[in-house]
C-alpha cells in the first residue's frame, strides 16, 4: 500500500527466524524516493513492527496516519501508527477470514472481504470506533447465482459512493452502496463459457482495481485463464479481457500524479490579511512534482483552479468560489493562469461584500489527471 503523498510504501513481509522455524510477519516501510527499507527498530532488532503470522493485505487511511492489516486465520485486523510504525492498540476481532480490504476516501469506513468458507460476506469497519458496524451478504437482490463464499478483492470508487467486490466463484463483481451498506448491483460473468472450476479456478474473480476517474474496473481471473477482465463502470457492462501471465492474482493501477503547491507569495504567505472591499489580491504560486520539476501550462492539460470558502463566524462555512472573478481569466473565472514561472490569479475582493473570513486554496483543475497535496492556502478578512 502506498501513502497518499506517494512517499512511502507499506509491505507485509514474513520473517522465518522464529523458534522451530515459526513465521512472524512484519510491516516493511519503503522510502519511494530512494527505494530503500526504512523505519524504527521496535522489537528485538527487527527493523519493522511485528504483527501476526498470517497477515495478508494492508491499506492506508487517506490522511496517512494509520495502516490497517488483515490477519487471515487469526480473524483480526491490526492497526499501525504510521508516525511511529508501531502497532496501535488491540487488533480488531473479525469472525471469518478477513483478507482484502479498502478504505473510503473520507477514511470513515473500511470494507473487508471474507476469503474463506462461507457464508460470503463483506464486513464494514467504523474507523471511529474500530469495530464491525455492518455485515453485508454477497447475494444481490433478484440475482439468482450461487452464494459467493469468497470475496478476494475490494476496491472503492474515487467518489466514495461504491465498494466494488469480486464474487470469486461466480466470476462476477458486485457493487455495494457505501451509504446503504448493501449489495445493489452485479456484473458478469466476464465469460459464461469460462466457469470458475475447482482446482484450476480459471474463471474465478480475484483481485480488483478501479481507475482514478472511476470509469473502469480491472479484475484478475484466476487459474489458466491468464486474463484480466475489464468492466465499464459507466455502462455497467463487461468491456473485454487482457491476456497476461499465468494465474493472475491481484492488480493495481498507477496513481495520479501528485503535485505540491509552493506559495502563495507575499502578502498572502504570513497569516490572515485584512483587506478593503475593493482590493486586488495577487495570488502567485508554483506547482512542482515529486522531483521538484515545475508544472507549466504545457505540462498540465488543465490549469489549477481557485476555491474560496466564506466563514461569517456565526454560520457554517460556505463555498463562494462562483464569485471569484479575476482580471484577464477569460470565461473560466476560477482558473489560474501561468505566467513568469508561477500560476497566478488576481482575486478582486470587490466581488465579496460580506464581513468575515475568506479561505483560498489552489485545487486541481482536472481530478482525473492530477492531484495537489499539499495545496496552498491563504486567508483574508473583510471587516
Amino acid at each position: 500500500a502506498i501513502t497518499a503523498d506517494n512517499t512511502k510504501a507499506y509491505v507485509v513481509g514474513t520473517d522465518t527466524g522464529g523458534a522451530s522455524g515459526s513465521c512472524t510477519n512484519h510491516i516493511f516501510v519503503i522510502n519511494s524516493a530512494s527505494n530503500t527499507v526504512n523505519g524504527p527498530f521496535p522489537s528485538g532488532g527487527n527493523p519493522n513492527p511485528p504483527i501476526t503470522s498470517d497477515s495478508h493485505f494492508i491499506a492506508i487511511t487517506p490522511d496517512g496516519s494509520r495502516a490497517y492489516v488483515t490477519n487471515r486465520f487469526s480473524q483480526t485486523m491490526s492497526i499501525i501508527d504510521t508516525a511511529t510504525n508501531l502497532v496501535a492498540g488491540p487488533a480488531i476481532p473479525i469472525v471469518g477470514t478477513p483478507v482484502s480490504l479498502a478504505i473510503t476516501p473520507d477514511g470513515e469506513k473500511i470494507y473487508i472481504g471474507n476469503d474463506g468458507n462461507g457464508p460470503g460476506v463483506v464486513w464494514v469497519i467504523d474507523t471511529g470506533t474500530n469495530t464491525v458496524s455492518e455485515t453485508i451478504s454477497t447475494t444481490a437482490p433478484g440475482d439468482a447465482f450461487a452464494l459467493a463464499k469468497r470475496v478476494p478483492g475490494v476496491a472503492i470508487t474515487p467518489d466514495g459512493s461504491q465498494a466494488w467486490v469480486t464474487l470469486h466463484e461466480t466470476g462476477k463483481i458486485g457493487a455495494i452502496s457505501v451509504v446503504a451498506d448493501q449489495l445493489t448491483t452485479t456484473l458478469g460473468p466476464i465469460d459464461p463459457l469460462l466457469p470458475c472450476v475447482d482446482g484450476d479456478r480459471r474463471g474465478c474473480a480475484n483481485g480488483i482495481a478501479i481507475t482514478p476517474d472511476g470509469s473502469k474496473a480491472y479484475v484478475t481471473m484466476g487459474g489458466s485463464s491468464n486474463k484480466v477482465a475489464v468492466f465499464n463502470l459507466t455502462t455497467n457492462a463487461p468491456a473485454g479481457t487482457i491476456t497476461v501471465g499465468s494465474a493472475p492474482s491481484q492488480v493495481a493501477i498507477t496513481p495520479l500524479p501528485l503535485l505540491r503547491c509552493v506559495g502563495f507569495d507575499s502578502p498572502l504567505d504570513n497569516g490572515a490579511v485584512t483587506v478593503k472591499k475593493n482590493r486586488v489580491l495577487p495570488l502567485k504560486a508554483a506547482l512542482v512534482d515529486r522531483n521538484n520539476n515545475l508544472m507549466t501550462d504545457v505540462t498540465l492539460n488543465a490549469p489549477p483552479v481557485i476555491q474560496v470558502f466564506f466563514d461569517s463566524g456565526s454560520e457554517p462555512a460556505v463555498d463562494v468560489t462562483d464569485q471569484a472573478l479575476s482580471a484577464g481569466q477569460g470565461t473560466e473565472g476560477n482558473q489560474f493562469e501561468f505566467s513568469d514561472g508561477k500560476w497566478q490569479f488576481n482575486l478582486q475582493t470587490k466581488n465579496y461584500t460580506a464581513p468575515g473570513t475568506y479561505v483560498l486554496t489552489m485545487n486541481s483543475g482536472d481530478e482525473s489527471s492530477y492531484r495537489i497535496a499539499p495545496t496552498c492556502e491563504a486567508v483574508f478578512v473583510i471587516r
